[in-house]
């Protein structure tokens, strides 16, 4: 199974991510986290090309894993993909890359990858600059994901026991679905 866990920063993503894991490892489950997205590299330029590159070379790594392990309880979860590589491409890097959205389509056809996006009110941030730019982000991923043909599931937390209480029901749900 593959887990694409999308969100703006300071959202709660990897403390989701991380809860997940470990009760997913708890069960018996082997959980690997994909999380190398390269804003800035000293090893090479960071262009669009290249950032579609590393989206399209980590899912497939994934999408052979999974397929290799189907009956040993495998679970690659994405910190991160394509989605945030086009809204952060566009914010922060200067550029659109439209080539990352042709993974929805192909994704749309997988059975066994799921989509979250990860959103908040960020009533934990006190910074009001920090909180209008994430909640920037967080419209522009929200919009982008009603163009997909791909499913997400939208869901809200607000701190650390929420990200905690949603990974315990996203491990149910993902024990139930891998019996």
């Amino acid at each position: 199974m593959i887990l694409i866990v999308e969100g703006s920063n300071k959202v709660g993503k990897t403390t989701f991510i991380n809860a997940l894991a470990n009760i997913l490892e708890a069960d018996g489950f082997i959980v690997e986290i994909q999380n190398k997205r390269p804003a800035k590299n000293n090893k090479y330029e960071v262009t669009k090309e290249k950032m579609y590159e590393v989206a399209r070379d980590d899912f497939i790594k994934a999408l052979k894993k999974s397929l290799d392990n189907v009956n040993k309880n495998y679970i690659c979860i994405f910190d991160r993909s394509y989605i945030s590589e086009y809204v952060y491409g566009k914010k922060y890097r200067g550029y659109e890359n439209d080539e990352v959205l042709k993974f929805d389509k192909f994704i749309s056809e997988i059975p066994f990858v799921e989509q979250i996006l990860l959103c908040s009110t960020y009533t934990h941030i006190e910074d009001n600059a920090k909180v209008l730019e994430y909640m920037d982000i967080q419209y522009k991923m929200m919009t982008q994901i009603m163009k997909c043909e791909s499913m997400f599931s939208v869901q809200f937390i607000e701190n650390e026991n929420a990200a905690g209480n949603l990974a315990v029901a996203y491990a149910k749900r993902i024990e139930e679905k891998m019996k």
